[in-house]
């Protein structure tokens, strides 16, 4: 039997590669546990497309690196992530591709085959891209949250200003 660790002990695994991009440019990750222990890893591939993979709390992948956004040209920033109380997974992100828009997806991993192969959208996606605002102005920054009744709070910086007494800032 393998020993848990407490809180007041430091746990040193070795260095997991979590997805080889190959000439991809990987970056902008999440990353967020779930009540089993499992990481949940997010990250934009070239700013073009979000992927996903699970990992076992030893190590192991569950979930290899999949395509998680819709087909078409994206411009993905700033994306943000998190786990609710019936671990599945929120994601909101920037897509700056022509109107800046604020987007959001949700994922239920547990509907997936857990033998480390990559799995697709339709399969994991409980909530597919979702448009939540989409103007000319600058909208960027995006931040969820779950609250205590399982609702998701999604929160943006916006320089929209219908009054236009703010100056766009």
């Amino acid at each position: 039997m393998i020993p848990e660790a407490e809180a007041a002990q430091v746990v040193i695994t070795e260095a997991i590669q979590v997805s080889d991009g190959g000439s991809a440019n990987d970056r902008a990750s999440a990353v967020a546990a779930d009540s089993e222990g499992n990481v949940h890893v997010v990250w934009a591939r070239s700013n073009l497309h979000l992927f996903y993979t699970m990992i076992s709390p030893r190590g192991i992948t569950m979930i290899d690196a999949t395509q998680i956004t819709n087909s078409g040209l994206h411009s993905i920033q700033h994306l943000d992530m998190v786990i609710d109380e019936q671990d599945k997974i929120h994601i909101v992100w920037a897509d700056k591709r022509g109107q800046h828009s604020i987007m959001y997806t949700a994922l239920r991993p547990y509907n997936a085959n857990h033998d480390g192969s990559i799995s697709d959208d339709v399969t994991l996606s409980a909530i597919d891209d979702f448009e939540v605002s989409s103007r000319s102005e600058n909208r960027d920054w995006p931040s969820l949250d779950v609250d205590s009744k399982g609702n998701i709070h999604i929160a943006w910086q916006d320089s929209y200003d219908e009054l236009n007494i703010y100056y766009q800032q």
